[in-house]
């Protein structure tokens, strides 16, 4: 195998002209063939000699560390498992010799950062389409719980397609985590302060990042890093458009739109806003003409134009030669002007008052007047767009619902989900749930029809336990999980998993099972960590490892999965895959009963009652008792029925 020195971000190295079946194909003068470099590493044009096709290979230069190299493993895997049009899919995952390296979709396109050197700005729509392809595919990888991190013209692709339009490709999410340093393309310009100061981000980083991306666009420079960040330059934007890009912009996660669906949505009715063509203007009148008290002039003047010189000739002498008296002209009295008629009144007129109702916080009536305008303006989709904003922010984290505040807002939300307004169905699903299930379930079905995948996962959940039919259906749950779990939901790779572990609706299938988990895992999925642990501690559906399962219920229990954490105790009672250690058995199930997780509970008080791990306490075990057995634990409620103990 022949090895060439390439330089991989600053540091040369040696690098093999083939990684397993890619070959790194070469340029006419023999180099490499570089697609583009940064501090996460080299891109290559290279050949699958497999498929027998052209992919983009990114050659990682990672350093030594185990932790990084982990990290790259993971974010890599859960990008790979994101399929969307906007994002260049990644095809292969590999090693050699240390050097990690990935094959991703092969895109004949041009970065933005290389449209920005030439043209400085983007025209308005063009640039608001951009953004808007980009915000759908923050939509897929957020339904994914996955982050780019590093949203920058240089990570943004521009391709046209067979009928001249652009469409976006983005690349490198979320790998941006295990650079080295801080990509000189992806510089501060466009990172949002909260990933600058190493806290913790969440997608409204992405948003941040792709406000930045936005403003240079339109602007033709990023914006000044400043808190706030200045939008001086956005002048002849419109207003709809720098309000946008202003809150995108904003400091606190919390003041930018909330999801990528929420943004989607309001950049939507940007772009319909940009492309209303205005009617046309009535031609201009003339100030201060003198008043016309010859009409007939014109008219005779017009008359002569095309009659030649001999006519102008015969017409000039007969004025000399033969003397006529004119009359005084009559002049009839003007007309009064006709009564202007009322402008016809326009989808953007009647919704007017939309914004200011939304800063006052008025969704009821916000909601109300798109529902109006929608009625009055049927075929056309900016109504629409204006309902899915509204419910998109009432079911983000930005707003808080309660009992009192939904009430006001149903008559509005259920007339909107009338009209198929996919987020304000999962919002009445969500709030019904419990007290109406079987609306609930209605409005999750409506929703999961028109392709949410939360939804598909809800209505599942309902049909799995009951909830808004008469009994079970284990096997119409398991068609929901199936169908959103083809669509990248987590919730729903995790439920079917469990359907094939234990055959509920499907026949058993424990190696698809294992499968889907250790999808889901790589989204850190803390249900998921808890069955895989479990399968790996029975050996069902992949071989037996007691080392595996404690890591992954460790994980999981750090995750928050009150199973996981009950199992975890378990291992240390029994001294499976650790020494065993009832006392921190019993001090694991105590902080996880502490928690609130019912499972630990119900074994924090067997091990009080049974003295496994600590003193033998009955009147605690009691508490615990009663308190696993409200949770809903079946055997704490056996239990406390048995012992003659209330507990409701």
């Amino acid at each position: 195998m022949a090895l060439h020195a390439f330089r991989l971000g600053c540091n040369p190295v040696e690098m093999p002209m083939r990684f397993q079946h890619f070959e790194v194909l070469t340029k006419p003068d023999g180099s490499p063939w570089v697609l583009g470099r940064s501090t996460l590493g080299t891109t290559y044009k290279a050949r699958d000699t497999n498929l027998r096709s052209d992919v983009a290979l990114k050659v990682l230069a990672l350093d030594g560390d185990p932790t990084i190299h982990e990290a790259f493993l993971k974010d890599a895997r859960a990008a790979a498992a994101l399929r969307h049009t906007n994002v260049a899919s990644i095809y292969h995952l590999g090693e050699l010799d240390g050097t990690c390296f990935y094959a991703m979709e092969f895109v004949e396109g041009r970065p933005l950062a290389a449209r920005l050197l030439d043209t400085e700005k983007i025209p308005l729509t063009q640039a608001v389409e951009i953004a808007l392809q980009i915000s759908r595919a923050l939509a897929a990888a957020s339904r994914q719980n996955l982050i780019h991190r590093d949203i920058n013209p240089s990570n943004i692709l521009l391709v046209r397609d067979d009928d001249g339009r652009t469409i976006v490709k983005m690349i490198d999410f979320g790998l941006a985590r295990v650079a080295p340093v801080p990509d000189t393309a992806g510089s501060p310009d466009y990172t949002s302060p909260e990933l600058l100061r190493g806290g913790p981000i969440d997608i409204r980083s992405d948003i941040y990042s792709l406000g930045a991306t936005l403003f240079h666009m339109l602007t033709g420079h990023p914006p000044v890093v400043a808190d706030p960040v200045s939008i001086t330059g956005l002048d002849d934007a419109p207003a709809d458009v720098r309000s946008l890009v202003k809150r995108m912009l904003a400091s606190d996660p919390a003041a930018r739109p909330q999801t990528p669906t929420a943004l989607r949505i309001e950049l939507e009715a940007c772009l319909g806003a940009a492309t209303v063509i205005p009617p046309a203007a009535p031609p201009p009148s003339r100030p201060n003409a003198p008043p016309r008290s010859w009409p007939v002039v014109p008219i005779a003047v017009a008359a002569l134009i095309g009659v030649g010189v001999a006519g102008w000739f015969f017409w000039k002498m007969s004025m000399v030669t033969v003397p006529v008296e004119f009359a005084a002209p009559v002049v009839p009295p003007p007309a009064s002007p006709p009564s202007p008629t009322p402008a016809a009144p326009t989808v953007e007129l009647v919704l007017g008052p939309f914004d200011s109702l939304m800063a006052k916080e008025h969704y009821a009536e916000a909601l109300s007047l798109a529902l109006n305008a929608g009625a009055e303006f049927s075929s056309l989709d900016l109504p629409r767009q204006k309902m899915e904003m509204v419910a998109a922010l009432l079911r983000s984290n930005a707003f808080v619902m309660t009992p009192a505040k939904f009430q006001p807002l149903r008559p509005a939300l259920e007339a909107a989900a009338g009209k198929d307004v996919v987020s304000a169905q999962v919002l009445l699903g969500e709030q019904l749930r419990e007290s109406e299930p079987v609306t609930a379930l209605r409005w999750f079905q409506a929703a999961a029809r028109n392709s949410q995948t939360e939804a598909m996962t809800q209505t599942g959940l309902m049909l799995a336990n009951g909830k808004g039919v008469p009994s079970p259906d284990p096997a119409l749950a398991a068609q929901w999980f199936e169908k959103a779990a083809e669509a990248g939901d987590t919730d729903a790779m995790t439920a079917l998993a469990e359907c094939l572990i234990h055959g509920k609706g499907v026949e058993k299938n424990p190696d698809r099972a294992a499968g889907l988990l250790h999808a889901a895992i790589a989204f850190d999925h803390p249900l998921a960590f808890n069955l895989l642990g479990d399968l790996y501690h029975r050996g069902v559906g992949v071989p037996k490892d007691e080392a595996e399962a404690l890591r992954l219920f460790t994980r999981g229990s750090e995750l928050g999965s009150g199973d996981a954490t009950a199992n975890l105790g378990l291992l240390y009672l029994r001294g499976e895959g650790v020494p065993k250690n009832p006392s921190k058995a019993a001090a694991i199930w105590k902080t996880g009963a502490e928690r609130g997780f019912a499972a630990c509970m119900l074994n924090f008080a067997k091990a009080l009652a049974s003295g496994a791990g600590v003193p033998v306490n009955e009147p605690e075990a009691r508490k615990w008792f009663v308190e696993a057995a409200r949770a809903g634990k079946p055997e704490a409620i056996a239990w406390c029925q048995k012992n003659r103990v209330p507990f409701q």
